[in-house]
């Protein structure tokens, strides 16, 4: 987890005070109406919110340190009942639907929320983010969860969040689809940078969500995202392997790099030898086929990295692609580039399967 940097705290601490001297939360405190913490929500969620968005577009990479500091239980547990989502959602999934590893940030966040003076409250913004996060989650974990919890009514309420219809695939599959749905207006990815080959493969359907997203968001891509690519490139003890050479490619299609950066990420790329060419061409079928975004843009893009590579298959998949591109796929003349590219592959090579894909994406 990044560190929060000081400007993100020193605006935090200034909304923890204010929060913590407002009437609505003194009126709260002595009446215990609901009306009163609603006021306070509304005077301050929005502020909390604001810095939230922010963290996520600037530096990505400490939401989940932003996101800790406001289990300070002087925030009266303001937004906590949406991080707690964010933090169900971050989780990556393997083909189960069951997360790949213990989600520690989503267990910090409820734990907070159970122990919270006004619990009762906001209980009722949760129950369906518990439902699904514990639909994912073994229940091993959830068992240990809940037995850290001290009240027996919190931990009542819990228990009764666990439903057995979450023991078929088809039904956490479909919560999971539901329930992202409600956050696709919302910036909450983030990922972290691997330090060896063993965490890439963990990571890795967490970090390709996270390059996705930003690859294909709208505005100018934050330098700190830039600082992370920067670092996964030039990280020499990565390894080879199938979801190594994923986000390699998914970085060379998405991203605007330095000249330098390209030029090590081709590098990267040669680590993988010529037989490996339709790895990588799986790869890009993968992308083309799977709802990655891919555009002109990409390709055009890619070509720039490819063209500095030994894989003499791949620059001239992407030089097709480009000579289509600019001369225009209903012109004769890109008729005959794509038939000479077909022509030296084998009609059911990747490569011509790749370059179909690419042709029907234009007619669709």
């Amino acid at each position: 987890m990044t560190p929060l940097g000081e400007n993100y705290k020193h605006a935090l601490d200034q909304i923890k005070v204010a929060i913590q001297a407002s009437e609505h939360l003194a009126n709260y405190l002595e009446e215990e109406e609901d009306e009163h913490y609603e006021s306070l929500k509304t005077e301050f969620e929005s502020q909390i919110e604001e810095l939230h968005r922010s963290v996520a577009f600037y530096d990505p990479l400490q939401q989940e340190a932003f996101e800790s500091e406001l289990l300070d239980p002087d925030f009266e547990g303001l937004f906590l009942p949406r991080v707690l989502g964010y933090s169900v959602l971050r989780g990556a999934l393997n083909d189960q639907y069951r997360y790949i590893r213990p989600q520690e940030h989503f267990k910090n966040i409820l734990l907070a929320i159970s122990n919270s003076s006004n619990f009762d409250i906001l209980k009722n913004r949760i129950g369906q983010t518990i439902e699904v996060g514990f639909a994912l989650s073994s229940d091993i974990w959830i068992t240990n969860l809940i037995n850290e919890v001290g009240n027996k009514q919190v931990r009542t309420f819990l228990e009764d969040l666990k439903d057995s219809k979450y023991n078929d695939i088809r039904s956490r599959r479909t919560a999971h689809v539901k329930y992202m749905k409600q956050f696709r207006s919302f910036n909450y990815l983030t990922a972290e940078l691997p330090q060896s080959s063993a965490q890439v493969k963990i990571d890795h359907r967490s970090i390709i969500s996270f390059l996705l997203y930003r690859g294909n968001m709208e505005g100018t891509t934050s330098e700190s995202v830039y600082d992370y690519i920067h670092g996964f490139i030039h990280h020499e003890t990565l390894g080879q392997s199938p979801e190594h050479l994923e986000i390699l490619l998914i970085i060379g299609f998405f991203f605007d790099l330095k000249p330098e950066d390209q030029k090590i990420l081709a590098a990267r790329l040669n680590t993988y030898q010529s037989d490996e060419e339709q790895e990588m061409f799986g790869v890009i079928q993968k992308m083309q086929l799977q709802g990655y975004g891919l555009k002109d843009a990409n390709y055009d893009r890619f070509d720039e990295v490819s063209q500095q590579t030994e894989h003499e298959a791949l620059k001239t998949f992407t030089d097709t692609c480009n000579a289509i591109n600019e001369i225009g796929y209903i012109n004769p003349e890109a008729v005959e580039v794509a038939k000479s590219f077909y022509d030296d592959n084998k009609g059911t090579s990747l490569d011509n399967e790749c370059l179909r894909n690419f042709i029907f994406s234009k007619i669709e």
